[in-house]
């Protein structure tokens, strides 16, 4: 899983406000466009929440970190959803 924690560690970098990392290594993510064929309902969107909210409490012992972290993976998991 090396590679998949470094891709998401580039990815989260950009996303949550530092360097494009990901993008001036792999170009955009288009990760709805990659994520299409997975049917991700309410269920399977509010689940990988679950988990995210988890690893951030398990990792990350700043209270404050986590809020500042929490709302925008939260848009990128409605923003994921492709099915009702």
């Amino acid at each position: 899983l090396r590679g998949s924690e470094a891709k998401l560690y580039d990815y989260l970098t950009g996303y949550l406000g530092g360097p494009p990392v990901y993008v001036e290594k792999h170009g955009h993510p288009r990760l709805r466009a990659r994520h299409f064929a997975a049917a991700i309902g309410p269920q399977e969107r509010d689940e990988w929440m679950l988990c995210f909210r988890r690893a951030l409490d398990e990792t990350i012992d700043n209270e404050k970190l986590r809020e500042i972290i929490w709302p925008p993976v939260e848009r990128l998991a409605l923003h994921m959803q492709n099915r009702e």
